[in-house]
């Protein structure tokens, strides 16, 4: 029992000194001998663990990214308008939550890879809804656009973007960073249903 907890223990400690390091120094950056001096642990027990350095970053993921936190909380939301203020919030909230992993997703996303191919998969039940909520919102007469994908791409593209800025502001979740977040998620939503055509209340 104790070396089954010693050996938990030691694989978590790799898994969150590779967040570290692929979020300071991306992933092609980090070696698999400097996640491993970062975690204490022999070089051998990556490739014993996780079958090596690429396996190791679907772990990392797989542990890590959570996006069934999202779902949750916006699955009960099924009117097209109020479930996409319920996803910007929930999402974006989440993904401030912890910003060595944002780095890593940021890093990524720019990247065409299977390791980048493997968070979309991940964040493909979001996708689903959120087109869903859009076809309805077409079809209800409250959102106005013409190509359903096209306009996919162009909620996601928002939803996805400006990580930087936050990041930038060092955001650590007091008062001021707490309002300054609000206020992005809010200016985020409002370009959205803009571009929607839904006329927003001043």
């Amino acid at each position: 029992m104790v070396q089954h907890m010693d050996a938990y223990n030691m694989k978590a400690k790799i898994l969150f000194s590779a967040k570290k390091l692929f979020s300071e120094q991306g992933f092609d950056g980090t070696s698999v001998r400097e996640v491993c001096e970062e975690a204490g642990a022999n070089i051998a027990l990556v490739s014993y663990y996780f079958g090596g350095k690429e396996n190791l970053y679907y772990s990392l993921m797989d542990t890590f990214l959570q996006f069934e936190a999202v779902q949750k909380e916006t699955e009960e939301y099924n009117e097209p308008i109020t479930y996409i203020k319920q996803l910007f919030h929930s999402f974006i909230t989440y993904m401030m939550s912890d910003k060595q992993l944002l780095n890593i997703v940021i890093q990524q996303s720019v990247i065409q890879s299977n390791r980048s191919q493997y968070i979309q998969q991940k964040m493909e039940p979001i996708v689903t809804k959120l087109k869903s909520m859009l076809y309805l919102g077409k079809e209800e007469g409250t959102f106005h656009f013409t190509s359903l994908n096209e306009t996919l791409i162009r909620v996601m593209s928002v939803l996805l973007s400006d990580y930087n800025f936050l990041l930038d502001t060092q955001f650590a979740g007091d008062e001021n960073d707490s309002h300054l977040l609000k206020e992005q998620i809010e200016e985020k939503v409002s370009f959205v249903l803009g571009g929607l055509g839904v006329i927003l209340n001043s």
